[in-house]
């Protein structure tokens, strides 16, 4: 299958085993579930792409993507540390306001709902990928232009540090993608 989205930069490394991911499970009920792909990411890059956003805290940024079609996202808890609302920007350029509504600093994964923006979301696939699976990371590398940049990768292992596993990837992840999705191909 393709196109599920883990949870890119530190979070996806945090998030996909151990306990159970907080914030997701406990807003469970506040989204609907997005659809599966089941083609190959080339097929579907366009649509996921709508999906992921620039998010602005201060003085940086970084990246988020949604999980449903009522504006819930998911950013890293870094970029938004501290903030009660948060700028976000859309691939088309349109920014909106976010309200910050869960955070979780040692899995640096936060919750953030926005006003529906008619994307689908991004389903949330909590099982850790096998070494050696393909992975994607979309997001702002760098620099809020570089918005909607594709990398490729692959699962090197996956690692337990301090109660938690790690997916360690050779997917290039730089400041600014901190918080955009990690896809399966």
């Amino acid at each position: 299958r393709a196109g599920h989205a883990g949870l890119g930069g530190r979070v996806a490394l945090m998030a996909h085993r151990g306990p159970r991911f907080r914030i997701g499970l406990e807003h469970e009920r506040l989204y609907s579930r997005p659809r599966l792909y089941s083609t190959a990411m080339a097929e579907h890059l366009d649509e996921v792409r709508l999906n992921v956003v620039t998010v602005f805290a201060g003085d940086g940024h970084g990246s988020g993507f949604f999980i449903d079609d009522r504006g819930h996202l998911l950013p890293n808890e870094h970029v938004v540390r501290g903030a009660n609302y948060v700028k976000v920007r859309l691939l088309t350029g349109r920014e909106v306001v976010g309200e910050v509504l869960a955070a979780d600093a040692r899995r640096d994964v936060a919750l953030v709902r926005t006003e529906p923006v008619h994307t689908t979301g991004l389903p949330l696939n909590l099982r850790t990928p096998a070494q050696g699976t393909e992975v994607y990371v979309l997001g702002s590398p760098l620099d809020k232009e570089y918005q909607g940049t594709l990398t490729r990768g692959i699962v090197s292992a996956n690692r337990p540090l301090d109660g938690q596993e790690f997916i360690q990837g050779d997917v290039g992840i730089m400041p600014g993608n901190s918080g955009g999705p990690l896809l399966d191909a």
